[in-house]
């Protein structure tokens, strides 16, 4: 609710035209409100037990996941990084084109980008096994870690 509060007050009213820090608050508040989206899912899932809906909504559901994720972290680390450089290089002409309208769009739009490239590997490697939907992100390898005491008591 929170979230669908920040996209209405920044977008609809237009607060984002005021500050461009708004816009990144926005794309994160998008970022989370997507998450919304698998919790039912994980709900259910957690009530019956089990996966029951397919390994294609659990490649979906797990990606959504991700690209909360990574998506989340960049736009703090890029709002941390909008605030430095508000604060401590406020009078640079070089600083103040990365804190234009045009340059925080194309920064955002990157964002994006990468964190669609970061779930593809979530695409291909999540499955269902054991009734449970899961990212597989190595193969099981056999190996031996026995142990032996043989010493020589020369």
């Amino acid at each position: 609710m929170a979230n669908a509060l920040v996209i209405y007050i920044i977008v609809i009213l237009s607060e984002y035209k005021k500050t461009v820090t708004n816009v990144y608050v926005v794309q994160l508040a998008i970022a989370d409100f997507m998450f919304l989206f698998i919790l039912p899912f994980e709900a259910s899932t957690k009530l019956n037990g089990a996966w029951v809906y397919g390994t294609a909504w659990c490649k979906i559901t797990e990606s959504i996941r991700m690209l909360n994720y990574y998506t989340s972290i960049l736009f703090l680390t890029m709002m941390s990084v909008d605030r430095y450089m508000a604060i401590n290089h406020a009078m640079s002409s070089k600083v103040a084109k990365f804190r234009s309208r045009r340059a925080v769009t194309i920064i955002s739009a990157v964002i994006w980008v990468i964190g669609f490239f970061s779930i593809i590997f979530i695409l291909v490697k999540a499955k269902v096994q054991n009734c449970d939907c899961r990212i597989e992100f190595e193969e099981e390898v056999a190996t031996d870690y026995s142990y032996s005491d043989d010493y020589d008591d020369d």
